[in-house]
């Protein structure tokens, strides 16, 4: 797949994101998405989540992985996909923490 493709493939999902009120909630008064992009730029793909800010560059591996994670039924920007292994840690976390406190009671 070229870098066009998969930046095409992401951008489709941006773009379903922006439609959809549920993922595209507003944050300080502002939505997560606006006129979200991606596309080629060079030897990477760039994502733009809101027109008016820079895009974020990802290499070949980074945007295949990114594309893989949003294939797999997930919502999110590069920032959220960069930080789900934290985000698992936490999960496991507070799941540990929940048994605990049921098995005291």
């Amino acid at each position: 797949m070229t870098l066009t493709e998969i930046a095409a493939r992401i951008s489709d999902y941006l773009k379903r994101f922006e439609r959809d009120l549920k993922i595209n909630v507003k944050i300080n008064g502002l939505r997560r998405y606006y006129r979200a992009t991606a596309y080629r730029g060079g030897a990477y793909v760039r994502v733009r989540y809101i027109s008016y800010q820079g895009a974020q560059s990802l290499t070949r591996a980074e945007a295949t992985a990114y594309l893989a994670w949003l294939d797999a039924g997930n919502a999110g920007t590069v920032a959220f996909w960069n930080d789900r292994e934290q985000v698992a840690t936490e999960a496991a976390q507070l799941l540990v923490r929940g048994l605990r406190t049921r098995d005291q009671s």
